[in-house]
């Protein structure tokens, strides 16, 4: 299941639905391990799109996207649906990744994922401050 969510924030966070919005109403209940997936499919989104757009943007954009402007790739994968692809292949890896590391969010930081470090900041308290897992999860 963290699989399946982790797929549909990475791809919900590239098309003009709110992904805050998305996991305020999903996660009201006590679904921590749910919240955390949906936090790292938007971290793996971000990623994927700061690492893909390095060479033909600045550094400053990349940094951009990873933090925050990743709304702003939503034109770049409606013209080239490939970049999809990868988006959900690493989503998939880094959700099986978070399900075995229990990975662990609330629904105030599902949406958020990587955008003001609120995802990872809330996984890092929630996990009881286990820095490695929660490192790993980031650079995965």
């Amino acid at each position: 299941m963290c699989i399946l969510i982790t797929m549909a924030f990475s791809f919900l966070i590239v098309t003009p639905v709110s992904t805050v919005a998305m996991g305020l109403i999903l996660f009201t209940n006590e679904n921590y391990v749910g919240a955390g997936a949906a936090t790292l499919g938007l971290v793996s989104a971000a990623a994927v799109l700061a690492i893909g757009t390095y060479r033909a943007n600045s550094k400053g954009a990349s940094v951009a996207i990873l933090l925050g402007a990743i709304k702003l790739m939503m034109p770049n994968c409606a013209r080239k649906p490939q970049l999809l692809l990868t988006i959900l292949t690493t989503a998939a890896i880094t959700g099986l990744s978070g399900y075995f590391l229990k990975i662990l969010g609330t629904h105030e930081s599902a949406g958020f994922g990587i955008i003001g470090l609120i995802g990872p900041t809330k996984s890092y308290a929630m996990n009881g401050g286990n820095f490695t897992s929660c490192t790993f999860s980031i650079f995965l």
